[in-house]
């Protein structure tokens, strides 16, 4: 199966969970605000309770990069720089590409290619990210393309978050 063909089946079967997931969480809240009678009591039903934070976008990451850096609730390691192709880890070059094509914004067919065409300096850095607390840890790659910050975020080889101009998106 051709290495485009896989990534677009991944990233539908993703897509496809979060919109499932997207969607009951909008009819729980509808079902909430429904329940109350005029407007400030509907306001108030769709309040977290407690002072609780809203969920972070993202599987609980901040809004941001930087808020990511400069959060306890989670722990940065490892951040190792590697420059040229030669020099990026096989496995590390095959999830930058993966994230470079469902970024969509460069026809790159090599890593060669890509950190010629997109990346800056042909320099990227990664780091892990786990919550303080324990769990899972996503691997980081980040770069810059021009003066934006630009980054992808793995558990393993599934790609979770986009990270464009300094803002995490979900993948």
């Amino acid at each position: 199966m051709p290495f485009q063909k896989l990534i677009s089946r991944a990233k539908n079967a993703i897509e496809g969970d979060a919109s499932a997931a997207n969607e009951k969480a909008h009819s729980e809240v509808k079902k909430k605000a429904a329940g109350a009678g005029d407007y400030a009591a509907q306001e108030a039903a769709l309040k977290p309770k407690d002072g609780a934070k809203e969920a972070a976008p993202s599987g609980g990451l901040p809004e941001s990069s930087q808020e990511l850096l400069e959060s306890a609730a989670f722990k940065i390691t490892g951040a190792v720089t590697y420059t040229g192709a030669a020099a990026i880890p096989k496995e590390i070059a095959m999830l930058l590409m993966q994230g470079i094509a469902a970024e969509g914004v460069s026809g790159a067919k090599t890593v060669a290619e890509a950190l010629a065409s997109y990346v800056d300096e042909g320099r990227i850095e990664v780091r892990g990210v786990s919550p303080a607390s324990g769990g899972a840890s996503l691997t980081w790659i980040r770069f810059h393309a021009g003066d934006t910050e630009v980054g992808y975020m793995f558990d393993k080889a599934t790609l979770k978050a986009i990270v464009s101009d300094g803002w995490i998106e979900r993948a």
